[in-house]
């Protein structure tokens, strides 16, 4: 399997709001209740688009997930015992449910780590659910610590940072 990420393109945008509904269906069939039609929506990925920070996933051709990489974090982050000062955020990280459990995540997120490290950045921010166990495991698996607790409209989120 050959996993390629690179900035999105306007004609990934339907495509992934495709993608955002199943991945809702999917933790809500596991009583994960993290995204709805609130968040996030066609919206947010449209903006990342725009921005230049959204990146599509593909596995042998076909997108499988995508990310938002950049150096916004939410005023709330501001609760996080950081230990890295010059750093990006992940956002929105997505894997297509029939892609799940086959390394997409992880594939994504070395390359964000890779991007960091590009961009001249210490560390990488993000945060999880704590109700979603895979997004934990995966965050755990590659090293990241946590950092802090903040609740948002959901519920309470993990904060975690990885040096890079």
């Amino acid at each position: 399997m050959s996993v390629i990420c690179s900035r999105a393109r306007a004609e990934h945008i339907p495509v992934i709001g495709t993608m955002v509904t199943g991945c809702i269906s999917a933790m809500e069939a596991r009583d994960i209740f993290q995204w709805d039609s609130l968040y996030p929506t066609v919206d947010d990925f449209t903006s990342d688009y725009e921005d230049g920070v959204l990146y599509t996933v593909h596995s042998d051709g076909e997108i499988a997930g995508c990310l938002c990489i950049n150096e916004y974090q939410c005023p709330e982050y501001a609760e996080g015992d950081w230990k890295g000062t010059s750093f990006m955020v992940v956002h929105r990280l997505l894997v297509a449910p029939q892609f799940q459990g086959m390394g997409i995540g992880r594939q994504a997120m070395l390359f964000a780590e890779k991007m960091t490290r590009n961009n001249g950045k210490a560390s990488i921010r993000l945060d999880a659910f704590t109700l979603n166990p895979m997004a934990v495991r995966l965050y755990q698996r590659l090293g990241y610590l946590q950092r802090g607790c903040v609740r948002f409209r959901k519920g309470m989120f993990h904060l975690f940072e990885k040096q890079v």
